[in-house]
């Protein structure tokens, strides 16, 4: 009977030791944050196409695979969680790593209880299949329970390095390497996770840079500054970059929300100009070629603000410029939607002598008189045969294609 009361009063004081806590977001600044002291969350790519992002305060995680992630910090466990969102959806959801749920239908502006939890993480999956199935996360609310005690919080400090030190443009800084440790009022420390605020947020600005940390726990605050080199990614339309050497930007991962000019040949029209669209997607290589490495000019348009009033006329062949900022989509390297040309040199036209876009018998007489060694044609455009020399063989050539065009 002893036994039995002495594991009551044990039950009770565990219960009492611990206490219920929650905390509701309707709005959201980044695909990562901590929500308070013990709850953070984060939106990844997964197995999308599109990494997560943020548009008037609401998370979109993308279909075919995005996730969202609710995470409980120092010692706090996950009672329920109330996920919303704005696009109607499927989701399924594990509970610390184990099998994934069924699939769980969100319908437009709804939300998803999931409870009878004791979690440290809740991973939801987007199972939808379109871009009108995708995870709009504009609501969360999670019930947590926090680690008993009655131990107040007297003063934080922060210690140690940045693990990471260069930074690109678009960037933003990773805390990894700084620990914060809590003193509490009975002369105890503890190593927390607290909630970060950085200055700047993100890097604009290239060059070495002095960011200011700020660490909050249990109402203390406590700030320190870590010295980062910013780099860059971006360039100038004349040195704009090959697709060989976008590619291996893109790869890196570094740098791409950073505008930049990409350079190459016309290989293949991807996508005719749409005058609905008002764009044109169009890939471009190194060399022209369609079996060599590709680059696409996704919704190419004819500026930064405006698509094009009519087809561009973009040619295999041409030699173009373009600025926009870059990514991957699947296996296709590309710019983003948006993009626009800076420079566009058409594609030669074979016989074309006196350079005004058409064939014909004002070309013969250019190519004639040049011959004849009255003209400056280069052996590059009235070189028709392709065997070096510049020669009535070559008019001859041209007298027959244009017959044959006749």
């Amino acid at each position: 009977m002893k036994q039995l009361f002495s594991l009551f009063i044990l039950a009770i004081f565990a219960a009492a030791t611990s206490f219920a806590a929650e905390v509701e977001l309707t709005s959201f600044k980044d695909v990562s944050a901590d929500a308070d002291d013990y709850i953070s969350y984060v939106a990844e790519q997964g197995k999308s196409a599109t990494p997560p992002a943020v548009y008037s305060g609401v998370i979109r995680v993308y279909q075919n695979g995005g996730l969202f992630t609710v995470n409980a910090k120092n010692g706090a466990k996950i009672t329920q969680i109330i996920l919303g969102s704005s696009m109607a959806t499927s989701v399924t959801y594990s509970v610390d790593g184990a099998d994934e749920s069924a699939a769980q239908a969100i319908k437009a502006n709804a939300t998803l209880t999931v409870d009878e939890l004791s979690a440290n993480s809740i991973r939801f999956t987007c199972k939808g299949t379109s871009k009108s199935e995708r995870l709009y996360v504009n609501y969360l609310k999670v019930t947590y329970e926090t680690p008993g005690g009655t131990k107040v919080v007297t003063s934080i400090a922060i210690t140690g390095t940045p693990a990471k030190t260069e930074y690109y443009t678009g960037d933003k800084f990773n805390p990894e390497g700084l620990v914060v440790t809590a003193t509490f009022d009975d002369n105890t420390t503890e190593a927390v996770t607290p909630n970060w605020e950085f200055t700047p947020a993100t890097f604009t600005e290239v060059g070495n840079i002095s960011v200011a940390v700020k660490a909050t726990y249990g109402g203390q605050t406590a700030q320190t500054t870590c010295p980062v080199t910013v780099k860059t990614i971006a360039n100038t339309k004349e040195t704009a970059y090959t697709v060989e050497q976008v590619i291996a930007l893109i790869d890196a991962g570094v740098g791409l929300s950073t505008p930049v000019y990409v350079k190459g040949v016309v290989s293949k029209i991807v996508t005719p100009y749409s005058a609905q669209y008002k764009n044109i997607s169009f890939n471009v290589s190194d060399d022209g070629a369609v079996n060599s490495p590709q680059f696409q000019f996704f919704r190419n348009q004819k500026d930064a603000k405006n698509g094009y009033t009519e087809d561009p006329n973009i040619l295999v062949g041409a030699s173009v410029i373009g600025y926009g900022t870059l990514t991957k989509y699947n296996t296709t390297y590309e710019f983003n939607a948006g993009n626009y040309l800076v420079e566009y040199i058409a594609p030669t036209l074979a016989g074309d002598i006196n350079g005004d876009g058409v064939v014909n018998t004002s070309d013969v007489t250019a190519l004639v008189n040049a011959v004849l060694g009255d003209g400056d044609v280069t052996l590059e455009i009235g070189d028709l045969n392709d065997d070096g020399l510049l020669d009535v063989t070559d008019a001859t050539m041209l007298i027959y294609l244009l017959g044959e065009e006749n």
